[in-house]
């Protein structure tokens, strides 16, 4: 249950970094699409280790 909680804190954790790097590439044109990706395979790996518990 210990390693769940963790995972779930990093995956809010790196939600709130896709939203920061988000909001900034409309200034500096970093590519949606990789963000993205990360934010899917942060919440796939969420859904993962809950079935796991």
């Amino acid at each position: 249950m210990k390693s769940f909680n963790w995972v779930k804190h990093k995956w809010v954790w790196e939600s709130e970094m896709a939203k920061k790097i988000t909001l900034n590439s409309h200034s500096d044109h970093t590519p949606f699409a990789l963000i993205w990706a990360l934010f899917k395979f942060s919440a796939n790996e969420c859904t993962r280790v809950q079935n796991l518990v």
